[in-house]
C-alpha cells in the first residue's frame, strides 16, 4: 500500500501530464483539470512543493502548530483567518485552497476538520441527513435549512476533490469527524475513500474510531478518522470506557447540548453554549499526528502508492456517475476560466478536455491520454 519515495524533492507546483490523466481516470470533473492548470501557470515562480502539512477548517490551528513545533513546514486554511481569501465556498477562496494543496510535498499530509454541524445527529431534525440519505434536505424553495444543507454538501464535495488530488500527488490525507457524522457516506466522499474501485493501484480507505477525551479533551467525544493516512490505527483505543476512567479523567459534556420541548411535547435538542469549544483539538492529539507523520512518513520517505503507467494505459475499471459532482457548485469556475482565456491570461495545456462540471467518459480518457 505504501512505498518509499523521493519526498525530499522540492518541485514546482504544476500538475503533470500523468497526474492530469490519473485525475480524469478517477472521475474528477473536467473543469478541475483546467483550474489546476490555471493555478499552476499563474502562481508565483517562487512557489514550490515545500509544505509538509496543510490543516483545513481547524480554526484553532492545533495540527498546524504541532507540525511547526516539530520542525516541519505547515500551512493552514480557515475562514476565521481570512474571510476573503479563505472562504471555501467562493471561486477565489477555493482557488487559494487548491494552491495551498499543490504546494504540499510528496509524502506530506492534508488534515481536514471538515465542518460537521450539518452532518451530525444533533441537526438531523433540520438537515434530514441520515446514512441512507446523507445529502439530506434538498430542493429549491425549502427555506434557510435547505440552503445550509446545500452549503455543507458543497464544502464536502469540494473537499473530496482535494482528497483525489492528494492521491495522484502522493500526499496523505486524513479527516476528523464526530462519530455521529454521516459525511463519510456522501457519494463523493465514498468515491474519494475508495479509489481502488476506480483504478488498480490505489489504496482503499483507512477508518478509525477513537475517544478524543483520552487525549485531553474536556468531553469524552467519540471521534472517527478517515482518509488514506495509514497510521490512524495507532489511535485505536478501547471502545468501552470504564466508569473509573470517566471519574478519573473528569470528562464533562455539560453545556454542549440544550434540551427543550416543543408545544406538542416533543423533545428538541440543540447546541449549547459550550458546543463550539468541542471543535478544538487537544494538543496531545495534534502532537501525536505530527510525531507519527514525521516518524513514519517524512523521515523514512514514505509516500502513498499510486497506479503506474501500465495501470493508466488500461484505463479505469470503474466509472464515476455523471452527476457525482453536482453538489460541488463548479459552474462559476467554468465562467471564471473562460473569462481568463478571453482576457489572454490563461492558455489551457489540454484544450481537448471539455470545460464541463462532469467526469470524462472512460472512452474519452483513453483517447486524450494515450501514452
Amino acid at each position: 500500500m505504501y512505498l518509499p519515495g523521493p519526498t525530499n524533492m522540492v518541485a514546482r507546483i504544476e500538475l503533470s501530464h500523468t497526474q492530469a490523466a490519473m485525475l480524469l481516470a478517477l472521475g474528477l470533473p473536467c473543469v478541475l483539470i483546467h483550474l489546476l492548470d490555471y493555478i499552476g501557470s499563474t502562481s508565483s515562480q517562487a512557489f514550490r512543493r515545500d509544505v509538509v502539512a496543510l490543516e483545513m477548517f481547524s480554526g484553532s490551528s492545533g495540527v498546524y502548530a504541532a507540525f511547526r513545533r516539530s520542525g516541519m513546514t505547515a500551512a493552514r486554511y480557515d475562514i476565521a483567518l481570512d474571510a476573503d481569501s479563505m472562504d471555501f465556498t467562493t471561486v477565489y477562496g477555493y482557488i487559494v485552497a487548491l494552491q495551498y494543496l499543490l504546494r504540499v510535498r510528496a509524502g506530506g499530509l492534508l488534515f481536514g476538520g471538515l465542518p460537521c454541524s450539518l452532518h451530525v445527529w444533533m441537526s438531523r431534525g433540520t438537515s434530514k441527513k441520515t446514512r441512507a440519505n446523507p445529502r439530506g434536505l434538498l430542493g429549491e424553495g425549502l427555506g434557510f435549512a435547505a440552503d445550509c444543507v446545500r452549503v455543507a454538501n458543497l464544502i464536502a464535495a469540494r473537499y473530496a476533490i482535494m482528497a483525489l488530488i492528494c492521491l495522484v500527488r502522493s500526499i496523505f490525507w486524513l479527516t476528523e469527524q464526530p462519530s455521529s457524522s454521516v459525511a463519510q457516506f456522501l457519494p463523493y466522499i465514498v468515491h474519494a475513500l475508495h479509489p481502488d474501485q476506480m483504478m488498480v493501484g490505489f489504496a482503499g480507505a483507512v477508518i478509525q474510531r477513537m475517544w478524543m477525551g483520552l487525549f485531553g479533551h474536556r468531553s469524552l467525544k467519540r471521534t472517527v478518522l478517515w482518509g488514506n493516512w495509514p497510521y490512524a490505527h495507532l489511535f485505536s483505543l478501547q471502545s468501552h470506557i470504564a466508569r473509573a476512567d470517566r471519574e478519573r479523567f473528569k470528562w464533562n459534556s455539560a453545556g454542549n447540548t440544550k434540551i427543550s420541548k416543543t408545544r406538542d411535547g416533543k423533545k428538541n435538542v440543540s447546541g449549547g453554549k459550550k458546543l463550539r469549544s468541542t471543535q478544538e483539538y487537544p494538543m496531545p492529539f495534534c502532537s501525536r499526528i505530527a510525531s507519527y507523520h514525521k516518524m513514519y512518513c517524512i523521515e523514512p520517505g514514505t509516500i502513498p502508492m499510486r497506479p503506474d503507467q501500465q495501470d493508466l494505459e488500461h484505463g479505469p475499471h470503474g466509472f464515476a456517475p455523471h452527476d457525482l459532482w453536482d453538489d460541488a457548485g463548479l459552474e462559476p469556475f467554468v465562467d471564471f476560466l473562460k473569462t481568463e482565456m478571453q482576457q489572454g491570461r490563461f492558455k489551457p495545456r489540454w484544450p481537448d478536455v471539455p470545460f464541463t462540471c462532469v467526469p470524462m467518459s472512460r472512452e474519452m480518457v483513453g483517447i486524450f491520454f494515450q501514452p
